[in-house]
């Protein structure tokens, strides 16, 4: 667990983040533009594909552009949502103020995190997978499915130790899951023992009353 920042350290956080939070809306303002222009243009959200990483005749995967420009203007949207309530400093002053602002920074870059892990992710394991033979591709998607969950998880702990009571908590709930687990491991070690050993001992008084018997 580290130290709790400074307040020189926390006011270069919440600047760091009005910045990133500013050029994010920047870009969610311009993919909102093209999003609507194209909507207007078009009859239906198939219109505008996108092949990637080329066309025809290389195998590429079709993305269509309306629907993912909404997909990413909702992503930017709903970030800007819960950092609008982590920049409220004045809002939300003492030490439930600063819970709730950090909790709300928490939920912020895990949005963020997790649509950029997702869109990094599937774009080239999608694409990938289009060479691969059928009898590979369980596999693979397996594989890449298990990936995805590794990145998203670290996502999860990046963002919760944006900041210190989050990650304070998380920690300590960390060691208490894992100690939970541990006891209940340790105990069903010693059942499966108990079990084996009455077994076992039944097992040799069956064989000596049926020695007996003959």
């Amino acid at each position: 667990m580290g130290t709790p920042a400074t307040p020189d350290e926390e006011a270069i956080r919440l600047k760091s983040e009005e910045r990133r939070a500013l050029v994010l809306l920047g870009v969610t303002a311009v993919a909102a533009t093209v999003w609507a222009a194209l909507w207007t243009k078009s009859t239906a959200p198939q219109d505008y594909p996108w092949n990637f990483p080329l066309n025809s005749p290389f195998k590429h995967l079709t993305i269509f552009s309306i629907p993912a420009l909404q997909i990413l203007v909702e992503i930017f949207l709903l970030y800007a949502f819960f950092v609008f309530w982590y920049f409220c400093v004045d809002w939300f002053p003492g030490r439930k103020g600063i819970i709730f602002r950090e909790a709300c920074h928490v939920i912020a870059i895990a949005i963020l995190g997790f649509y950029i892990v997702a869109f990094i992710a599937f774009l080239p394991g999608a694409e990938i997978s289009f060479f691969l033979p059928d009898s590979w591709q369980p596999y693979y998607w397996l594989g890449l499915e298990a990936l995805f969950i590794l990145l998203e998880a670290n996502v999860a702990r990046f963002a919760v130790h944006q900041s210190d009571r989050v990650g304070r908590w998380v920690d300590k709930a960390d060691m208490v899951i894992a100690g939970v687990f541990k006891f209940l491991g340790s105990a069903m070690i010693e059942g499966i023992k108990e079990i084996g050993s009455a077994i076992a001992d039944g097992f040799e008084w069956l064989i000596k009353k049926v020695r007996r018997k003959g």
